[in-house]
């Protein structure tokens, strides 16, 4: 059995740098009538067929004097069996079975938002903070977003780690091996700041700027060996 607790401190960092977001956004008459009125709001033409004419919008991510240091703690508990019953026989020469468990809590994450969720809270929500980084032209088409590196609120992570190895003897045509790796994730989600104060985002199971990351639920890799 292993168990570890860790504390971690990162300095803020002061970066820039020009990416492309893929945005989807038309106007019309089949959108709701809460977006179409904060579209109005933010500069789309109120005439119903607005559409983007460029998907591929420039995302500025800047530096920021103001950042403060992330912090973050973990535990990590963690075993292995190796039963004696499967060791050294006509099968197997070890099998190994560990399980390992972590939770990891971020606060005050330096990291840019995602262009896209952005675009999104703006018109859903009229949320301030995220439609004051969207830059338009007076016909309503976006620019770009202007997208500086922030401290999120933070973000809590927990997963369980399952890993099987086995090793056969030694045969006239050699040695084989197996390692099953897997991880279920537990949680993971993100604390973003918005107007109407931090907003919880469970990452777990989704996409963000597909497919530039993904959070699976379940990830699985089976390796064999042979010597």
């Amino acid at each position: 059995m292993r168990r570890s607790y860790g504390v971690w401190l990162q300095s803020a960092v002061f970066t820039q740098a020009r990416t492309r977001t893929s945005t989807d956004q038309s106007f019309s008459a089949a959108t709701p009538a809460a977006v179409r009125a904060n579209c109005i709001a933010r500069g789309v033409p109120a005439s119903g067929t607005y559409t983007q004419l460029n998907p591929q919008i420039s995302v500025i991510t800047s530096g920021n004097r103001n950042l403060k240091p992330e912090t973050s703690e973990s535990w990590n508990f963690s075993g292995v069996w190796e039963p004696k019953f499967l060791r050294d026989t006509g099968f197997s020469r070890s099998v190994s079975l560990e399980v390992a468990y972590s939770n990891i809590k971020l606060d005050d994450a330096i990291q840019a938002q995602n262009g896209q969720s952005l675009v999104d809270r703006c018109a859903q929500t009229n949320d301030a903070l995220a439609c004051a980084t969207i830059t338009r032209t007076a016909s309503g088409q976006i620019v770009n977003i202007s997208n500086p590196l922030i401290n999120i609120g933070g973000i809590r992570t927990r997963a369980l780690d399952v890993n099987l190895v086995w090793t056969s003897p030694e045969w006239d045509v050699g040695q084989f091996g197996a390692r099953w790796y897997t991880t279920r994730l537990l949680e993971f989600t993100e604390y973003v700041p918005s107007s109407g104060g931090l907003l919880a985002i469970e990452r777990e199971g989704t996409e963000r700027g597909s497919p530039d990351q993904a959070y699976p639920k379940t990830k699985s890799t089976l390796m064999l060996d042979w010597d």
